[in-house]
This record gives C-alpha cells, sequence and structure tokens, in this order.
C-alpha cells in the first residue's frame, strides 16, 4: 500500500490502514515521517489520557471499564498500552489482551500493544505517534496505559491532556506517594480497590494530603475518585470527569501551558530520533564506531570521547 493510500485509509478510519501505520511506527520505518507530517493537521481533537500508577493497582481493569461506559456513549477509543517486556517474545503484551477481551472486538475501540523497548519513563516515542494516527482517524478518546513504574512516569503528563493516577488502599503511606512525583502531574487521582477500604481511611487520608499540598502550592486540587473497577464501582463517576475534560478540550478552555509543553518535547523527540536515525545509517559513522571500540575497551578513550568525535563528524556531515 503506498502512503497515499495509507493515508486515506487512517482518515476513512479503516482499522487495517490504521494497523499497518502504526506497525511502521513501531519497526521505526523511515517513511513515516512524511505520512504522519500529512495527517498531523488532522490532529487535536481527541482527548489524550494518560493512565499511570503503581503496578499491580488496577489500570488495565480501569481502562477497560472507561472504554466499556464510553462506548456506551457512542464514543470511538483508542487504547495504547506499554508494557516492559520484550518486543521479540512479546511476554506480558498477552496479559493486557486478556483483561480487555470483553472490549477489543468492539468497532468503536482500537487496541495497540508496545513494548517500551528499555525506555523506563513508561512512554516511548511510538506511543505518541501512534496517539497522533489514532487522532488523526477520528478516535474521541485516546487511553494511554504506562508501565507503572513510580517515580519514572512524569513524561506521560506531556504525551497526554489528562493524567490519572491510579492508587489502591495497600499503596503504602500517602506520604510516599506524594514524593513519587506524581502529585505533580495528576488531574484525577482514582483511589482503586476500595472494596479493601470500606471505612474509606486511606481515601480520606490521600484525599486530605492532596488538598494540603494544592493549599501550599496555591493550584487547584486534583480530583480524588473511589472505584473497585472489577466491579464497576466508580466508573461512572470518573467516565463523567473525563467527559467534562474532553468538552473543554473541544471548547479550547484546557490548560494551554501543556500543549505548548507537548508540542515543544515533540519537537526535541524527534530532533531526537531523526538525527540518531540518519548519523547511525550512515556506513562512514558506523565504520568509525566500529574502530573506537578497541580504544574503549582497552580505556585509552573514554566512551563519551568516542561518541563526542562520532557527534562532531556525523554533524558536520
Amino acid at each position: 500500500m503506498n502512503s497515499q493510500n495509507l493515508i486515506r485509509g487512517v482518515l476513512k478510519k479503516d482499522r487495517k490502514s490504521l494497523g499497518r501505520l502504526i506497525s511502521m511506527i513501531e519497526n521505526r520505518d523511515p517513511g513515516i515521517f512524511p505520512i504522519l507530517a500529512k495527517l498531523f493537521p488532522k490532529t487535536g481533537r481527541a482527548l489524550r489520557i494518560g493512565v499511570t500508577g503503581f503496578p499491580g493497582s488496577g489500570k488495565s481493569t480501569i481502562i477497560n471499564q472507561l472504554a466499556k461506559a464510553l462506548v456506551k456513549k457512542k464514543k470511538k477509543i483508542g487504547i495504547v498500552l506499554m508494557d516492559p517486556s520484550s518486543p521479540f517474545s512479546g511476554g506480558a503484551l498477552l496479559g493486557d489482551r486478556i483483561r480487555m477481551r470483553e472490549i477489543q472486538m468492539d468497532s468503536g475501540v482500537f487496541i495497540r500493544s508496545m513494548a517500551t523497548r528499555g525506555k523506563m519513563s513508561g512512554l516511548n516515542l511510538a506511543a505518541r505517534y501512534a496517539s497522533d494516527a489514532l487522532d488523526a482517524a477520528g478516535y474521541d478518546f485516546i487511553l494511554l496505559e504506562t508501565v507503572g513504574v513510580g517515580q519514572l512516569e512524569i513524561d506521560v503528563a506531556t504525551a497526554c491532556d489528562v493524567t490519572v493516577v491510579v492508587m489502591t488502599p495497600d499503596s503504602g503511606d500517602e506520604v510516599q506517594a506524594m514524593k513519587a512525583g506524581l502529585m505533580e502531574i495528576a488531574d484525577v487521582f482514582v483511589v482503586n480497590k476500595m472494596d479493601r477500604d470500606k471505612e474509606h481511611v486511606y481515601f480520606s487520608r490521600i484525599k486530605k494530603g492532596l488538598e494540603m499540598h494544592s493549599e501550599l502550592r496555591s493550584r487547584k486540587p486534583a480530583e480524588v475518585l473511589p472505584t473497585a473497577a472489577l466491579f464497576g464501582k466508580g466508573i461512572d463517576a470518573l467516565t463523567k470527569s473525563l467527559i467534562g475534560f474532553g468538552e473543554k478540550k473541544l471548547r479550547g478552555k484546557l490548560d494551554g501551558d501543556r500543549e505548548s509543553i507537548r508540542a515543544e518535547e515533540d519537537i526535541k523527540s524527534c530532533i531526537e530520533e531523526i538525527f540518531i536515525d540518519r548519523l547511525l545509517a550512515n556506513s562512514q559513522i558506523e565504520k568509525k564506531i566500529k574502530a573506537l571500540i578497541p580504544k574503549v575497551k582497552s580505556r585509552k578513550q573514554s566512551p563519551y570521547e568516542a561518541a563526542e568525535l562520532i557527534l562532531k563528524n556525523g554533524i558536520e556531515k
């Protein structure tokens, strides 16, 4: 399929075309950039929701329930699931698919699993590009689930319009949760598995802690919502909140600073991606790297000095 047909297919919401484009993105096909450039003017309407938090907090279950609730409201949902698994064996990628088997056959839902390929900050650049593709294809909400590695999840805030941080009553001391940096990025806190906290003791503590933190920083506190996602409890309130964010985005009332930060991060990420790909694709550069390996191995030259030489030569070229 040529690029023009692929673009037309994506804009017509053809699932095969969309799947093919995302595969090209994952495989780092050099032809993706002109295609994404053509699609970019068609993006900007979807609400991108990052779902992050502690491992085992029920992020996949919440996404599954959210998708079902949004489909009932006639919304089209794109889901990108990040997993710290091998891009070759698949590993745990299958687990998310099994948990979401209820919705994956729905014509209004598109699900894609992606390996992080060693990137520990929860999202890789491929997930951002895939979000652009889903946005251009007309999906109303794009849900991105990160790997759930705690302190390194901050980049999800620059990739999304809204960040949902998922906790559980047994996540540990709420002060530790605050130290994780998640308080700075969350628009909505979800305290999941509330069937374990019937007296709402943990929920009350975290809500109070969030309110105090917000007062100290003179900012509006994030919403704190209790859920028991496995049983569908609290999902209606979360769905209503996210639809509200979506309506704000369409009216241009969402945080404009975040859009600017995302644009800056996207430009920098593309510079890095394009430069490194072009640099390493140069056969002369590859030869120079091979020539420097013995010097680094014998400690006659540091890898930093070797990299400086390679970069200097690459930039001059």
